[in-house]
């Protein structure tokens, strides 16, 4: 593996700015009970480690698939809505949140069985660190559909809800906070950026921090499965910091040409931006 590289500079910072955030619904979605589907905690904020729950006899099929009951393996194809939900908001908003690849499988998506409950499936998340959120967007909802895996044909929804005629019957389930992360994301990194941009090689990703914190940054393909932990939760002071990327994975493996999505974590705030590889 090759060696995690980064140098630090000193820099000016700048004030903060404040986000609203709106009440979660207090009263459980009945399109999501009857579907087999519990979220817990409830109600639950966007920082919060949440497991989501499903009982496979329960879910809807989709349309022209079979249903989910007797599958043997669970995975989620997901994304978030964007903006108040309605003719402003963007339901599985993927442009801005990139989304599980239908017939893609990586192990974070998939559900554990849960130990002594047939037909029963589990896994565990915490929304704004599983999902690439990029700054200044609005998570209103999560949303995703399930299926069983690859090559497999059955694939599971929601109850659709009453007076409506969704025949994929996604599961929609509301976040409390309609600002860009629960915590502002300008508390702790007031900027981020990527230099050279679109890259071939070694790339810069740079971020201004007002105050110190633990830092993280990853870098995510475009499916928004992690390739690459360029720095795990290191204490960094204030000031202008830069990672080098070289455009490789967490086994020195050269990337292929691509977007890729880099998230810099201070302290539970985030920033993320876009790199265009280019080889």
């Amino acid at each position: 593996m090759k060696a995690k590289r980064y140098f630090l500079a000193a820099a000016m910072f700048l004030g903060m700015s404040i986000s609203a955030f709106a009440q979660q619904p207090t009263t459980y979605p009945t399109a999501l009970r009857a579907s087999g589907l519990t979220v817990a905690p409830w109600p639950f904020k966007q920082t919060d480690r949440i497991t989501i729950t499903v009982n496979t006899t329960q879910t809807f099929p989709r349309t022209g698939t079979a249903a989910m009951n007797g599958a043997t393996g669970v995975f989620i194809h997901a994304s978030a809505n964007t903006g108040d939900i309605g003719p402003m908001g963007k339901r599985w908003d993927t442009q801005t949140i990139p989304a599980g690849e239908w017939r893609n499988y990586p192990a974070s998506r998939q559900f554990a069985a849960v130990t002594g409950m047939a037909n029963t499936w589990n896994i565990s998340l915490t929304p704004s660190t599983w999902y690439p959120i990029p700054a200044g967007v609005n998570i209103s909802e999560l949303c995703f559909v399930l299926n069983d895996g690859s090559g497999g044909m059955r694939e599971g929804g929601a109850a659709p809800a009453a007076g409506t005629t969704d025949a994929k019957s996604d599961f929609f389930v509301p976040l409390g906070a309609t600002g860009t992360s629960v915590r502002n994301s300008d508390e702790f990194v007031e900027s981020v950026n990527a230099s050279p941009n679109p890259a071939s090689s070694v790339v810069q990703i740079g971020f201004g921090m007002r105050k110190p914190g633990a830092t993280t940054v990853k870098i995510f393909n475009s499916l928004g499965s992690e390739v690459r932990t360029l720095v795990e939760n290191k204490m960094h002071p204030q000031g202008y910091h830069i990672a080098m990327w070289e455009g490789d994975d967490n086994n020195g493996v050269a990337l292929t040409s691509g977007v890729y999505l880099y998230r810099v974590e201070v302290s539970g705030t985030i920033k993320t931006g876009k790199i265009v590889l280019n080889r």
